[in-house]
């Protein structure tokens, strides 16, 4: 798996901070490349992928701070989007001419739908960015804390120029079991969810404390 800043993210923010004005990173962008080799490096010039590779965009789901350095955008996919493969993940600032302030590359991920007619169960799914570099909060004007929806694994980049350190990516995946009766499928979907929320609260409590968590599987409940 390869992350980086791209050179005109890094200027965008560099831009921002230098104007006192919020940076906005708001889509998105799922696409799928065959020629992608996700341990190979990401040139950095790179700009957004070609339509016909792009397989899902979606307005950010939820932001979140950290710490005043490190902030995260987060992408929920709910069981009924899809059916899709993606090895390339962009955060894009759309506002700010479509610029793609961060790419991420790895194994392809397969995103699976609901097909009740297949007897196919789909899984929710998220995706998540965290940039991280001096000033992050502030300049991005976000103001909710991070906490229970940050689970997965990390990867720590390092970027040139600007006070950027890096960006950070994690994914999650939870799947619910379905059980006919209303009652069962209540009753096993809030355990599942508890049992995700003290997971995501045990996790965060590392990251505030150590600064990094490193997981090399998606968790998969149900």
């Amino acid at each position: 798996m390869a992350e980086v800043i791209t050179l005109q993210g890094e200027n965008l923010i560099a831009e921002k901070m230098g104007s006192h004005e919020i940076l906005d990173i708001d889509t998105f962008i799922l696409s799928y490349d065959p020629d992608i080799d996700p341990s190979s490096p990401i040139d950095r010039e790179s700009g957004l992928p070609d339509s016909e590779q792009i397989v899902y965009q979606y307005s950010v789901t939820q932001t979140g701070y950290v710490n005043p350095n490190q902030v995260v955008y987060s992408l929920f996919m709910d069981s009924t989007v899809g059916p899709f493969e993606f090895n390339r993940m962009d955060l894009v600032a759309s506002q700010d001419g479509e610029i793609n302030v961060a790419i991420a590359t790895m194994p392809t991920q397969n995103k699976v739908a609901d097909n009740p007619g297949e007897g196919i169960r789909g899984q929710s799914m998220t995706r998540n960015f965290m940039t991280v570099y001096d000033g992050a909060q502030e300049v991005t004007d976000i103001t909710v804390e991070a906490e229970t929806w940050q689970i997965g694994f990390m990867a720590r980049l390092n970027a040139r120029g600007v006070p950027v350190s890096g960006v950070r990516c994690f994914r999650s995946s939870m799947r619910l079991a379905l059980i006919k009766p209303d009652r069962e499928r209540g009753m096993w979907k809030e355990f599942a969810l508890s049992a995700r929320l003290i997971l995501n609260l045990i996790q965060a409590h590392f990251l505030k404390k150590y600064g990094s968590i490193y997981q090399d599987r998606e968790t998969l409940m149900g």
